[in-house]
C-alpha cells in the first residue's frame, strides 16, 4: 500500500499545525515553570518567622 505525496498546500498546513503545537507547548512549559517563586516564598516565610520571634522576645521583655 502506498500513499500519494501530500500537495504543497497540505504540506504547508501540516507545517503550520506543527508550528502551532510547538508554540503552545513552549507557552505551557513557560507557564509551568516556577520562576524562583518557591525560593521567594521560602525567604518570606523565614522573614515572617524571624519577625514573630522578635515580637515574642519584645513581649517577654515588656512583661518582665
Amino acid at each position: 500500500w502506498t500513499q500519494d505525496e501530500p500537495s504543497p498546500t497540505d504540506k504547508l498546513k501540516l507545517m503550520q499545525a506543527v508550528g502551532v503545537a510547538i508554540d503552545r507547548s513552549l507557552k505551557l512549559a513557560l507557564h509551568d515553570a516556577d520562576g524562583g517563586h518557591t525560593e521567594a516564598v521560602g525567604m518570606l516565610d523565614g522573614i515572617a518567622a524571624a519577625i514573630r520571634e522578635a515580637a515574642d522576645r519584645m513581649s517577654a521583655q515588656d512583661e518582665s
